[in-house]
């Protein structure tokens, strides 16, 4: 979409999903090396699907989430409930269930909702 000679970036699920997986990532406390160690994704390609620059394949997301220890539904529904926010939409039941999964973890409140609408840092 363009207005005024600027383009309006949308995100995709591809997009989203990348973000979600760099949240996920900074939960866990691991570096992109660990991950890719971990979830046995070679460096350059774990790379470049966390810029989005490369579609994530169901296996891959399979991996990364074992690597992270969580379910690869979580990363999905994070995904989703990004989008959402980005196009204006209030939390969905999605995200308050992810809220029940944080506070297992031992997340504060705000640190859950950063998590869920994706506030969190995203240095690799």
């Amino acid at each position: 979409m363009t207005g005024m000679g600027a383009t309006v970036f949308h995100m995709d699920m591809n997009d989203a999903t990348a973000k979600a997986i760099q949240a996920e990532r900074a939960i866990a406390d691991q570096t992109v090396r660990e991950l890719s160690e971990r979830s046995g994704i070679p460096l350059t390609s774990l790379m470049r699907v966390l810029k989005g620059s490369r579609e994530i394949k169901v296996n891959q997301l399979a991996q990364l989430a074992e690597a992270l220890g969580i379910y690869p539904h979580e990363i999905v529904e994070h995904a989703e409930n990004l989008i959402a926010r980005e196009a204006g939409q209030t939390l969905s039941v999605v995200a308050q269930s992810d809220l029940t999964i944080s506070a297992k973890r031992g997340l504060s409140r705000a640190e859950q909702r950063r998590r869920i609408v994706g506030d969190e840092d995203e240095g690799a």
